[in-house]
């Protein structure tokens, strides 16, 4: 049993999206209490607190998500900037549990001028002349790391520094 891991978003919101967070946005972020942003010191504590929140085996297949269809878009949560979703992204597929891309955040899609969740049920922008090429093939490059290195599936999650807006684990 796991459950979508909504705790998962709002640290990398905190983390990754700081200085830039859309607080119009974010207010619609699944009921959480408003986003504390985190430095890499309390983003890697974070990160660790989740994993420990349930037993292994279920921290192990939580689905981790950075947008679905009942939250805003990541990338509109972050001021639609793609180098902090392609961050946020690269840690997903780093980081215990099962990662879940929605639907068109790997081309780039965000919710247009709307703070309003539903939004991103927008339907897929089928005009791949309008897709970010680019971003699809990082994030394809993130899914083929995860898979071709076991530890980034079944390892331990362990931060060995943290300073400012840098980690390591």
């Amino acid at each position: 049993d796991a459950v979508m891991n909504y705790q998962f978003t709002q640290a990398c919101l905190g983390f990754f999206g700081a200085g830039q967070i859309d607080w119009k946005v974010e207010a619609n972020l699944m009921g959480l209490p408003k986003t504390r942003e985190l430095d890499g010191k309390a983003f890697l504590e974070r990160a660790q607190q989740l994993l420990k929140i349930y037993p292994t085996p279920a921290a192990q297949v939580q689905l981790n998500l950075l947008s679905s269809h009942d939250m805003p878009r990541f990338a509109s949560l972050v001021g639609k900037d793609r180098q902090v979703f392609r961050l946020a992204t690269l840690f997903q597929m780093t980081y215990p549990g099962a990662p879940c891309l929605y639907y068109g955040d790997e081309i780039g899609m965000d919710q247009g001028q709307s703070a309003y969740p539903e939004a991103s049920r927008y339907a897929f922008n089928w005009d791949e002349a309008s897709w970010d090429q680019a971003l699809r093939a990082d994030i394809r490059h993130f899914i083929q790391l995860r898979h071709t290195y076991p530890a980034l599936r079944t390892g331990e999650f362990v931060p060995l520094l943290a300073q400012e807006g840098a980690i390591v684990y």
